[in-house]
């Protein structure tokens, strides 16, 4: 079984303050608006052969309106999946920090602790992340899905194979210090704590940990850039549409 299923059930969610993008609103293949307080239907295919109707023979105007309408659903649906990521990013973000700030701590200090504790407090950074890469199986909008193939190669945008490679890196790392542990015993695991072979594992697990914050910043900077992209797309388009 994948370690990073062998965890304990994760706790109702609490979170207090970081930056979270949006309602649930979400945009409907067939053009229908669906937010918190409100639902908007919007048959756009239907719209159009009612225009055409309306409208004299030979006048592009209804399909023009159509297209322009597919051009709004285009960037709403980008918009969304966008903000969507952004917000599992910055949730990984928020956990990530109370796990970094025990590394950082006991790197500061050279005193080591138990592997396991370690490996504890990452546990809620990993339950963060699956939830992440289990959405990216769903996108359809800014990207290929995520998938993992028969021959364990991963498939999809760069940001869920990133940090499932990157998160992968550190659960072996938990690995091999829980076994160390295991190997011990607790009678003197604290006397061995202060040798150089468990030094040598926490810098590892320091630096193991430095590239995964690297990479979520990383790819939370280039998310938020391209949902600001996004919207200033729409918002030109939108203001081509009422000129004209």
């Amino acid at each position: 079984m994948d370690i990073s299923e062998q965890q304990p059930e994760e706790p109702p969610e609490t979170r207090i303050g970081g930056s979270h993008v949006g309602g649930h609103v979400k945009v409907e293949d067939s053009g229908t608006f669906v937010g918190r307080d409100q639902f908007v239907g919007l048959n756009v295919e239907e719209l159009v052969v009612a225009l055409r109707r309306a409208f004299p023979a030979g006048d592009t105007r209804p399909e023009q309106l159509g297209q322009l309408l597919d051009e709004f659903r285009a960037y709403h649906s980008k918009l969304h999946e966008w903000k969507e990521l952004h917000n599992y990013l910055n949730k990984i973000i928020d956990a990530f920090d109370q796990y970094a700030a025990q590394v950082d701590n006991s790197y500061a200090e050279k005193k080591p602790r138990k592997p396991s504790a370690y490996q504890e407090a990452w546990w809620p950074v990993n339950w963060k992340v699956n939830e992440m890469l289990a959405w990216a199986q769903t996108l359809q909008h800014i990207g290929q899905s995520y998938r993992v193939l028969e021959n364990d190669q991963l498939e999809g945008e760069g940001w869920a194979v990133d940090l499932k490679a990157k998160r992968d890196d550190l659960l072996d790392h938990f690995q091999s210090g829980l076994a160390f542990e295991r190997r011990e015993g607790s009678a003197v695991l604290q006397r061995l704590l202060q040798g150089d072979p468990a030094r040598e594992w926490l810098d590892r697990l320091y630096n193991l940990t430095r590239e995964f914050e690297g990479a979520i910043k990383q790819h939370m900077s280039q998310a938020d850039n391209q949902l600001r992209e996004t919207a200033a797309e729409l918002y030109h388009l939108s203001r081509q549409a009422l000129r004209s």
